[in-house]
């Protein structure tokens, strides 16, 4: 029997790894890899994200997939580039400044510059409790506000403009819209499959 393809998705921070492993269901191929925490220089993140990729057998099974999901942080469009010539068919994508914005975005539409701090600070109004990295949102995060921030997303970043140069142009703004609805409609496949099999 063929293995169905696999997903792998790599991402930096406790936070990220909580949130995207909601979307796991039973039967979902998608593996959500933490990249090791202090290596902010995209091109590290994709030499370890290839090395883990070899490890374990990607592109050993027809359609497997991959996605590294990362902060602009301090690098530059040159860093960038290199590191996507180095990932090859290993999908990349960015929110600008960082994974804080794509959390905003589930609770209001934000489409003004703020660094960091301001943006945990209003993180943590729309919370109504302090912010903190590393927590685990799922609660707060339903899928009604999944569905606001991919729509919120995609009018920053839309369709042909959903490529890192743009991404890197245009802060705030993140790709990570095209990630959740493959995931989401992934998950749905799944589930309408599994409902299927038990009528």
């Amino acid at each position: 029997r063929q293995m169905a393809p696999r997903w792998f998705v790599f991402t930096e921070g406790k936070s990220e790894v909580l949130y995207f492993s909601r979307f796991r269901t039973r039967g979902m191929p998608v593996s959500v890899i933490p990249i090791p925490a202090g290596n902010t220089d995209i091109r590290g993140i994709a030499d370890y994200c290839m090395r883990e990729l070899e490890l374990r057998g990607f592109g050993d099974v027809e359609g497997d997939r991959a996605t590294i999901v990362f902060d602009k942080d301090q690098n530059t469009m040159e860093r960038i580039a290199e590191a996507e010539r180095r990932c090859g068919d290993v999908g990349m994508l960015m929110s600008n400044p960082s994974y804080e914005y794509w959390l905003l975005l589930h609770f209001e539409d934000s489409t003004r510059p703020m660094d960091q701090r301001e943006m945990e600070a209003r993180l943590s109004r729309l919370l109504g409790r302090r912010y903190s990295k590393g927590e685990d949102l799922t609660r707060a995060i339903t899928d009604r506000r999944i569905r606001d921030a991919i729509d919120r997303a995609e009018r920053r970043l839309p369709g042909d403009s959903c490529i890192l140069e743009e991404c890197f142009r245009r802060e705030p703004s993140t790709m990570l819209h095209v990630l959740v609805s493959d995931l989401l409609e992934m998950s749905e496949a799944i589930r309408w499959t599994l409902s299927s099999r038990t009528r």
